[in-house]
């Protein structure tokens, strides 16, 4: 089933500092006994990227070549490095990969553009070193979806110790495109009218209309 995300297209929005308002029913207001589910407020909240602050993902490699996080990981760049392999049989991604990838991922949003599966994997390949990497393919256990909800402000988490190379091959982890994700962030319920509403003439029409949030669908595309 389709899903929308609120992604910060502008670099200056600031987490909590702004608010979808008009969804319904919104959740200060809703009736519990009458009322759906509560589809707003939904806050827009900025993209944690991993490449600087507190969680950015250090890596370690002993002598056999076997690579893992030496500490807590989250953001972008984590879920590049616990879920592409860099071609069939292939290592992980290195840090410097994944970071370059990360950047020109977020350039794509800051621009406004889609990021479909190959449009994805097209950022991924031109990384130096890196033209076997897909989000999907071989044993990547990565999303679009996944990398979307990433975008849109979900936190996700690597544990600390966590491997992503042995031998020289990437170890893919079946359950890592979902068992990170901290489910901390509201999203548009799809279905719902009012997100519509709110896209086409409300809040979300004035908030993307100043380059500030894009709505992905959940394949990539930009929803229209």
């Amino acid at each position: 089933m389709p899903q929308v995300y609120l992604v910060a297209r502008s670099a200056d929005l600031q987490n909590g500092s702004v608010m979808v308002t008009d969804l319904f029913p919104n959740e200060s207001q809703r009736n519990t006994a009458l009322d759906p589910q509560g589809a707003g407020p939904i806050y827009v909240r900025q993209i944690d990227s991993g490449l600087s602050g507190r969680y950015r993902s250090v890596i370690v490699a002993d002598n056999a070549g076997d690579i893992s996080f030496s500490r807590e990981a989250r953001g972008l760049v984590a879920y590049l490095l616990y879920n592409v392999q860099n071609g069939a049989a292939g290592p992980a991604l290195t840090l410097e990969q994944a970071s370059g990838a990360a950047s020109d991922i977020i350039s794509e949003v800051r621009g406004g553009n889609k990021l479909e599966l190959a449009d994805i994997d097209v950022i991924l390949a031109a990384q130096p070193g890196a033209a076997g990497a897909t989000l999907t393919q071989n044993t990547s256990t990565g999303s679009v979806s996944g990398l979307i909800r990433v975008l849109a402000g979900e936190t996700y988490v690597v544990p600390a110790g966590s491997p992503i190379e042995i031998g020289g091959v990437f170890v893919p982890d079946a359950n890592a495109d979902e068992i990170g994700f901290q489910r901390n962030v509201r999203h548009p319920v799809y279905g719902d009218s009012s997100w519509e509403v709110s896209f086409s003439e409300g809040s979300l029409a004035g908030l993307a209309s100043r380059g500030l949030v894009t709505v992905y669908v959940n394949d990539g595309t930009l929803h229209a």
